[in-house]
């Protein structure tokens, strides 16, 4: 169905990425865009950013827009909120991770075009990086390093490569030996911490479900943030087994933690900065909550 046929009346919008996860996702994409004309719904698919772009900044086709479904990982999320939040929207997990799609309950077609049958809506809240707005969390350290390395290989040559786990493999190793833990500064509403690795979460998820941050909910208005204080292979291995072992960290002397409204990250020298998995430019970097700033279509 083409768009001007349907923007004079309610439709949905699905921003779709083809480069997220190992999956068949044009193939995923049809079948929830056949599961919702199924219901009787009106639905635009769209695949370019530049149609992204030209169609979310268009008031009058959004004014008639019921919801918008982001098929891809986090990052295609991030795309959609940075361009328009008048409209609710829900998430189709296409992404390596797909944190934020795992979180609120977002599988399969039938699930989706149910909760969007629904039409509960629940406000979350979204962080704020200068300009940007995300929706899960930001990190300085040495997962902001393979970040940096995978984005680098992703567009080598200008040709835009499909990222899956198994990309990290090398960009990891390369960190294991290339990354030189800049000292991070970590201010959370005017008091600073130092350590070796900084994340600021708005949910309780991070890559593989590790519980980073387990007290973090996306309607508290709150940034959780915790601070790794040593530098090393060997301190970043310990921090890591006691995060899977049930946030053990969170008893390490080693370890600050909190909440703020406010955080900003520097260091001694320019560090990576990733945001929701992908690369964000380098520290320092300020981040902020922005409360209830997005309604997201609840599968409940």
């Amino acid at each position: 169905m083409n768009l001007p046929d349907i923007i004079n009346e309610p439709w949905i919008a699905i921003v779709a990425n083809p480069y997220s996860g190992s999956g068949s996702n044009r193939r995923r994409v049809g079948k929830l865009l056949s599961e919702l004309e199924a219901r009787g719904h009106a639905a635009h698919t769209m695949w370019e950013p530049a149609e992204r772009a030209e169609v979310l900044g268009d008031a009058e086709a959004m004014r008639h827009c019921r919801c918008i479904v982001a098929a891809g990982g986090d990052g295609t999320l991030d795309s959609v909120i940075n361009e328009t939040l008048d409209v609710p929207v829900a998430a189709m997990p296409l992404g390596n991770e797909s944190l934020f799609a795992k979180y609120f309950g977002f599988h399969h077609s039938a699930g989706i075009a149910d909760a969007i049958d629904r039409n509960k809506l629940r406000a979350i809240d979204l962080c704020e990086a200068g300009d940007r707005l995300f929706t899960i969390m930001a990190g300085v350290g040495f997962d902001a390093d393979v970040v940096r390395r995978v984005e680098r290989w992703r567009v080598r040559d200008q040709a835009l490569r499909r990222v899956t786990r198994l990309s990290y493999a090398l960009p990891i190793a390369a960190s294991v030996f290339g990354y030189r833990y800049p000292a991070i500064e970590l201010v959370a509403d005017g008091q600073t911490y130092r350590g070796a690795h900084a994340i600021v979460f708005n949910f309780n998820r991070y890559a593989m479900s590790l519980p980073f941050a387990p007290d973090a909910k996306p309607d508290d208005g709150k940034l959780h943030w915790v601070l790794f204080e040593k530098p090393g292979m060997l301190r970043l291995g310990r921090y890591m087994a006691a995060v899977a072992m049930g946030a053990r960290h969170m008893r390490r002397d080693d370890v600050k933690f909190g909440c703020a409204a406010e955080v900003e990250l520097r260091s001694d020298r320019s560090a990576a900065v990733q945001i929701d998995g992908d690369s964000a430019g380098q520290t320092p970097i300020g981040l902020k909550v922005r409360p209830a700033a997005l309604r997201v279509i609840d599968t409940r």
